[in-house]
C-alpha cells in the first residue's frame, strides 16, 4: 500500500475511525505514504501522528529496502519547502542501490526530476486529479505536461500518475473518473 500525498486534508480532526481502518490493512510488505501539498496545510504534526495511529511509513527525504528486492524512497511535496518545514533532502537517497534491486520513487507531484532517472525504475505520482472537473484537466497538462496513467519520460524510467481517489474543493469530479491504483511488482526469480 502506498499514498502518493493529499491522502488527509483539513478535515483530520473529523476522521474519527479513519486511522483505525488504515491499521486493519497488512499488505505484505508494508504500507508506506510521502507527503503531498495538503498535509502541509493540515500540518505537518498532525498528519505526522495520524500516520503513526495508522502504522502508515511516511517517507520524508528517505528510502526504505523491503527484503532486499525493493527499495522504496519517499520525497516531500515542494509545499514544505514554502512552509519552512521541509527536511533536509538526501541528494544520495539512492546511492547504496545494487542493480537488482527494483527502486520506487513516491513524490506527489508528476513533474520528473533527472535527478533520479538513472536510479529509478518507477516514480508513482498524484497531485493533479485529472483535473477533478472539465475542463480543468486541460489546464493540468499546461502545468503537468505528463499523461495520466503509465508514461516512459526517459528510456528505464517509467512514470504513473494517478487520477486520485478523492477531491479537493468542491467534493464532486466531472469527467475525471477516481482511481484506486494496483500495481503488482513481480521479481524476475518469482516468473
Amino acid at each position: 500500500f502506498v499514498s502518493t500525498g493529499d491522502l488527509l486534508d483539513g478535515q483530520v480532526a473529523r476522521l474519527s475511525g479513519l486511522a483505525e481502518m488504515f491499521q486493519q490493512l497488512t499488505p505484505p510488505l508494508g504500507k508506506f505514504a510521502v507527503t503531498g501539498n495538503h498535509e502541509f496545510y493540515v500540518g505537518i504534526k498532525q498528519v505526522e501522528d495520524f500516520m503513526g495511529k495508522a502504522q502508515i511509513k511516511l517517507l520524508r527525504e528517505e528510502s526504505v529496502v523491503i527484503e532486499n528486492w525493493l527499495m522504496i524512497g519517499g520525497l516531500d511535496d515542494q509545499a514544505a519547502l514554502r512552509m519552512g518545514v521541509s527536511k533536509t533532502r538526501d541528494n544520495n537517497l539512492f546511492e547504496t542501490v545494487s542493480p537488482e534491486t527494483f527502486v520506487l520513487l513516491l513524490k506527489h507531484r508528476p513533474a520528473v526530476d533527472l535527478q533520479w532517472d538513472q536510479q529509478v525504475d518507477l516514480q508513482l505520482s498524484g497531485h493533479v486529479h485529472n483535473g477533478q472537473i472539465f475542463p480543468f484537466n486541460l489546464l493540468i497538462r499546461l502545468v503537468y505536461p505528463v499523461p495520466i496513467g503509465l508514461s516512459q519520460p526517459v528510456a528505464g524510467f517509467f512514470l504513473y500518475v494517478s487520477r486520485g481517489t478523492g477531491t479537493w474543493g468542491p467534493p464532486f469530479r466531472l469527467f475525471a473518473p477516481p482511481e484506486i491504483t494496483v500495481i503488482d511488482l513481480v521479481r524476475p526469480d518469482d516468473l
